[in-house]
């Protein structure tokens, strides 16, 4: 499980994860991006600790959220416009060429501008 939530002016992504989940916050120029910390445990059977962590988001950013259904050796590298296009764009893409098929996947990509 993991749960994200923009400030209002669009500078801060609050994060919180816990058990075989990823995020990843890119901003649109490619210049930066960085991975987002998820503690180990299984929701419902063993959770050590829940902690929420701040980060800054670039003025156009890009959040994808990701099970471990989806390959982690993704890259927006590897497909140069993908990150200029629709969240749900992104989403499918992903989806298409990174699932494991060996387990459940869900993807959820999200954009920030900021005022």
């Amino acid at each position: 499980m993991a749960a994200a939530r923009f400030a209002a002016d669009g500078g801060l992504v609050k994060y919180a994860g816990v058990g075989n989940i990823a995020g990843h916050l890119r901003e649109v120029t490619g210049e930066s991006g960085r991975g987002l910390v998820s503690h180990i445990g299984t929701l419902g059977v063993q959770v050590h600790k829940i902690r929420e962590f701040d980060y800054d988001c670039p003025p156009r950013g890009v959040l994808v959220m990701y099970s471990d259904g989806l390959q982690s050796r993704w890259s927006f590298e590897m497909y140069p416009d993908l990150i200029h296009r629709h969240p749900a764009v992104i989403a499918a893409a992903l989806y298409r060429d990174f699932i494991r098929g060996s387990d459940d996947l869900t993807v959820a990509v999200a954009r920030v501008s900021q005022k």
